[in-house]
């Protein structure tokens, strides 16, 4: 659905990049979590936006915002298919295969 969207100049917006807080302490996201050096919230967003979705994060914390902020670095390819995969991340983003 994101392909099609795309290529229809649709934006998608990523519902709940941080699956409402369920996923921060998921093994698979904080191992590449710890790989990439980022935290899981990191993660997870850069992941939706990857996958060329708008994120809309929500917190009232100053330091989640400036760490949401802080999305500087690009997950592999291979990290990519490995996330959607196992199927770790693609529950928060099930837009990606309808």
């Amino acid at each position: 659905m994101i392909q099609y969207c795309q290529g229809n100049g649709i934006l998608v917006e990523a519902y709940s990049p941080l699956a409402h807080g369920t996923l921060l302490n998921n093994s698979i996201i904080l191992k590449y979590a710890a790989k990439y050096r980022v935290s899981a919230a990191q993660l997870m967003l850069r992941y939706a936006i990857q996958l060329g979705c708008i994120i809309l994060p929500k917190t009232t914390k100053i330091n989640e915002m400036k760490e949401n902020l802080s999305l500087d670095f690009e997950i592999s390819q291979d990290d990519m298919n490995d996330l959607e995969k196992n199927k770790t991340l693609v529950s928060t983003h099930e837009v990606r295969n309808g």
